[in-house]
C-alpha cells in the first residue's frame, strides 16, 4: 500500500473520488476507516468524512483501501 500523508477532507470531489498530488484516487466500496483520536472505526467513508481533520490515505492501484482520520 501507498501512504498519502495529511490530506485534508476538502480534498475530495465527492464522495468517491480524491485528488493527492498529481493523481486522482478513487474510494474502494469496503474501504476501512479509522479514528486515530479514539481508536474505533467509523461506520462509514462518510461519517469519517464529517469528522474532518487530516487524513492518511492507503492506496493500491489507484484506490483508496484504507482511511486513518484525526484531528
Amino acid at each position: 500500500l501507498t501512504k498519502l500523508t495529511n490530506v485534508a477532507a476538502s480534498a475530495w470531489i465527492g464522495d468517491s473520488v480524491v485528488n493527492y498530488g498529481d493523481k486522482t484516487y478513487t474510494l474502494a466500496e469496503d474501504v476501512l476507516c479509522y479514528n486515530r483520536d479514539n481508536g474505533s472505526w467509523f461506520e462509514s467513508f462518510s461519517a469519517a468524512k464529517a469528522y474532518g481533520g487530516k487524513m492518511d490515505l492507503y492506496a493500491k492501484d489507484g484506490v483508496i483501501r484504507a482511511i486513518e482520520v484525526r484531528s
